[in-house]
């Protein structure tokens, strides 16, 4: 059997860690958007450092500088109708988050536009997935190796508008 070492930073944050406080009485942390729900724009949290989680409110932009990461949110457009809604704030952060995805990039920012979801969207947010910005499950692996909780963000398509004939 393989064992798990967990180690601590000075400051006595689990490292490897990536979800250091958000539900953690959770398993996992699985959030659900209704695309139909999305006013404007979505941004949404993927440096679990949010003081507004799911959403976004620029913490990655200070855990960035900190840590010399680069991760940034999902951004999702909503369906072709709407007004812009954004969200903003500062939180704490600690240790790199994202480990090897668009390194070479200052901030990974994905977009999604609502119109193209089909069904349901399953958006990474444990930076490990081999599909990334898609959710491949690889968060599985590591919360059992590292005890975090962290799981994808859900984007519900979407509903379609009926033509009266």
């Amino acid at each position: 059997a393989k064992e798990s070492v967990a180690m601590f930073s000075a400051s006595g944050e689990q490292q490897g860690v990536i979800n250091p406080a958000i539900k953690k009485e959770e398993a996992k942390v699985v959030d659900m958007l209704n695309a139909d729900e999305i006013k404007g724009k979505a941004v949404m949290c993927r440096c679990w450092r949010s003081g507004t989680f799911p959403a976004c409110d620029g913490s990655h932009v200070a855990h960035n500088k900190e840590t010399g990461d680069n991760v940034g949110p999902l951004i999702i457009n909503a369906p072709a109708k709407e007004s812009v809604a954004m969200f903003s704030a500062s939180g704490e952060q600690q240790g790199v988050i994202n480990p090897a995805i668009k390194k070479e990039e200052a901030k990974v920012v994905d977009m999604l536009n609502a119109d193209e979801i089909k069904g349901k969207a399953v958006m990474c947010r444990c930076w490990r997935s081999g599909t990334f910005p898609a959710c491949d499950g690889s968060h599985v692996a590591h919360n059992k190796e590292t005890g975090d909780n962290v799981g994808p963000l859900i984007i519900n398509a979407p509903a379609k508008e009926s033509v009266a004939m």
